[in-house]
C-alpha cells in the first residue's frame, strides 16, 4: 500500500536476497502514521502472539555448547520484540554469556526464524540450558525441546555429542579414557 493510505501503527519488513533466494541482510522498521512523529504507544496494546521455540539441535564439544534454536510466530499477529534468553533449568538464573545473531526479534505472522547459539561451559559448569521467550508487553514463556531431544548431563571436556530433532545420535566422540554419564 501506499504510505499516505497507511493509519495508526504499522511495520516495514525488507528482506535483501543473494539470486539463490539466500538472505543476505533483512531489516524490521515500526512506524506512526497519524502524524504524532514517534508516537510508538500503539505498540503497547498489540495483541499477544502465540509463539513458540524450539532447541532442534544441541551439540557438546569440548568447552562449548552450541544450539539451533527456531522460533515460530503462530499468530495472524506481529510478534513484535521477542527476547530470548537461556536460563539453568534448576536454578533458574541466566546463562551469560551467550552469543547468538540477535536478542530481540519480530516475527510477521507465519514467520519463523533459526539461529545458531552457542555458550562456553567452563563459566556456566553443571547448567540445563532452558530457552525462555518474552514477547513485548507480555510475560516470559518457557519453550520446548524439539521431540526427542534429551537433556544431556554437562559431560566432561572430552566428550562430544550431537544429537537431532528426531533424538538420533549424529555423532559421538571421546578424546579420553574417562567421562561423565550423559543421558540420550
Amino acid at each position: 500500500r501506499a504510505a499516505s493510505e497507511l493509519t495508526g501503527m504499522y511495520f516495514i519488513k525488507l528482506r535483501l536476497s543473494d539470486v539463490d533466494g539466500n538472505t543476505i541482510s533483512d531489516n524490521f522498521y515500526w512506524k506512526s502514521a497519524d502524524g504524532a512523529k514517534d508516537d510508538y504507544t500503539k505498540l503497547n496494546s498489540l495483541p499477544s502472539a502465540d509463539i513458540t521455540g524450539t532447541v532442534q539441535l544441541c551439540t557438546i564439544e569440548g568447552h562449548d555448547t552450541k544450539m539451533r534454536v527456531n522460533v515460530v510466530n503462530n499468530s495472524p499477529t506481529v510478534a513484535f520484540g521477542v527476547r530470548l534468553r537461556f536460563v539453568d533449568e534448576s536454578t533458574g538464573k541466566r546463562i551469560l554469556p551467550v552469543i547468538m545473531p540477535d536478542n530481540y526479534i519480530t516475527l510477521m505472522p507465519g514467520e519463523s526464524r533459526d539461529m545458531d547459539v552457542e555458550f562456553d561451559n567452563r563459566f556456566n559448569p553443571d547448567v540445563t540450558p532452558v530457552l525462555m521467550l518474552k514477547q513485548y508487553g507480555y510475560d516470559e514463556q518457557r519453550a520446548d525441546v524439539a521431540d526427542g531431544i534429551s537433556v544431556v548431563e554437562r559431560p566432561s571436556q572430552n566428550l562430544r555429542l550431537q544429537l537431532a530433532s528426531d533424538g538420533s545420535l549424529l555423532s559421538f566422540g571421546i578424546d579420553a579414557d574417562e567421562v561423565t554419564r550423559a543421558a540420550i
